[in-house]
């Protein structure tokens, strides 16, 4: 079987694929929750952090739910998508321009909760 046969038979595999794509794009540290709000949910979390302070964050529930932000340095959130589809969201992470680039958010949209990124 063909990675494309794959994909066609199960195509929540093409949703992990742009998990992975997100991933080859660097920066980003992911990792597995098994609980969410004190209910056993496992949950996929990636964090991407910036040189400026900035922070990318996604949370994965499944292939149907996910959602995406980005902080500027003192916490705010600028960027927001989701929740939507896993495809969805990663696009639209995969579209953001990093936080030095001219055209990227920096109005600040909503307060963000206290986010804790190792560097």
């Amino acid at each position: 079987m063909t990675d494309n046969d794959a994909f066609a038979e199960y195509p929540e595999s093409q949703e992990v694929q742009r998990l992975a794509d997100l991933g080859a794009q660097g920066g980003w540290r992911f990792a597995i929750e098994h609980e969410v709000e004190g209910e056993q949910a496992p949950s996929i979390s990636g964090v991407r952090a910036w040189p400026d302070g900035s922070a990318d964050l996604l949370v994965v529930l499944n292939y149907t739910i996910a959602l995406a932000r980005r902080t500027n340095p003192a916490g705010g959130i600028v960027w927001r998508h989701g929740p939507a589809g896993l495809g969805d969201v990663v696009d639209s992470l995969l579209e953001l321009v990093p936080p030095d680039d001219p055209r990227a958010p920096k109005r600040v949209i909503g307060a963000g909760p206290n986010m804790w990124t190792s560097g």
